[in-house]
């Protein structure tokens, strides 16, 4: 997958994804010391903004236009950037276990295997840690249902589960 329409992301879809970020943001108890992965990065406005606020943020997307852009309009010292499938994010040894929080903002929808990307993106948590995951379910309920199914299913993080609709 690449999404080599980089230059226009930033349209009025994009608009109404941040603001509903925005809003759920805060749901996470982002601490000074947290270390966070940002998988689906896109061009790294919610990333850096989330950096303000933490020891670090790692941004990963998997278009290598998408983590272009990032670098060169949200960098911070704080700040990485990597091109990365979410299917595959926890198979990095460095990551595996290594973020105290995990954010996914609108990504899920895109890839046919879901559970893969869930269970990759959920390995990185640290024991202990937060995920805060947002799909766009509007079109396939079948797809935001088999997923709320596997998370309250997991058996490490199933009871920490919360779905906000």
């Amino acid at each position: 997958m690449n999404f080599s329409a980089s230059n226009d992301y930033c349209g009025d879809g994009r608009f109404a994804q941040h603001s509903v970020i925005m809003q759920h943001i805060d749901k996470l108890e982002l601490r000074p010391t947290d270390t966070v992965l940002d998988v689906g990065c896109g061009t790294g406005e919610e990333t850096k903004s989330m950096a303000g606020k933490v020891k670090s943020v790692t941004g990963v997307d998997a278009s290598e236009e998408m983590v272009a852009v990032a670098v060169k309009t949200n960098s911070a010292p704080n700040v990485t950037y990597s091109q990365w499938d979410a299917r595959a994010v926890g198979d990095n040894p460095d990551w595996r276990e290594g973020f105290d929080k995990v954010v996914c903002f609108f990504v899920l929808h895109w890839f046919p295997e879901q559970t893969q990307a869930l269970r990759s993106i959920s390995a990185c948590l640290k024991p202990g840690g937060q995920a805060l995951v947002i799909i766009d379910n509007h079109d396939d309920l079948l797809i935001f249902t088999q997923m709320t199914s596997f998370l309250k299913s997991h058996e490490k993080w199933g009871a920490f589960v919360q779905v906000h609709v």
